[in-house]
């Protein structure tokens, strides 16, 4: 990618950054969805479960999927915040114009390859979940937001 170019993609991304300041509050991610469902199920969870250790351990499964989505969240903010130092200032222009197209997308996505453990992780506790839960526990637990 030519220099010029690299810097009109750099300002643009820069300047879309700084008018991303909204009056409302945005969409929640996907993620907080996430966390919002499993923290609500980890709480539910003992209702419909009759077993206790079961129950318990479709718990700390929940709890765990949770904890993934504050994680990815944690990594969204420094991002974010990466991203906003790079606007701040009379230099963020001079910044951006020296940044590759790689280098700027770095900085305002979290890394691909903590994205891709995240993902691993959640699909491993969902089919350890599978092995917790009956298929009715597990509809009625779809049921609760």
């Amino acid at each position: 990618m030519s220099s010029l170019r690299q810097s009109a993609v750099a300002l643009a991304v820069l300047t879309a950054l700084g008018g991303c300041r909204s009056k409302s509050p945005p969409a929640r991610h996907p993620v907080a969805e996430l966390t919002a469902s499993a923290s609500a199920k980890a709480e539910v969870v003992e209702l419909i479960v009759p077993d206790w250790q079961r129950a318990e351990r479709a718990r700390q499964l929940y709890l765990a999927i949770a904890a993934l989505g504050y994680e990815f969240d944690e990594q969204r903010a420094r991002s974010a915040a990466r991203g906003r130092s790079l606007t701040a200032g009379p230099a963020a222009a001079a910044t951006a114009q020296r940044l590759s197209a790689a280098q700027l997308e770095s900085l305002l996505v979290p890394p691909l390859e903590a994205s891709q453990t995240t993902c691993e992780r959640y699909v491993q506790l969902m089919l350890e979940m599978r092995t917790v839960l009956t298929d009715d526990e597990l509809k009625r637990l779809d049921n609760v937001h």
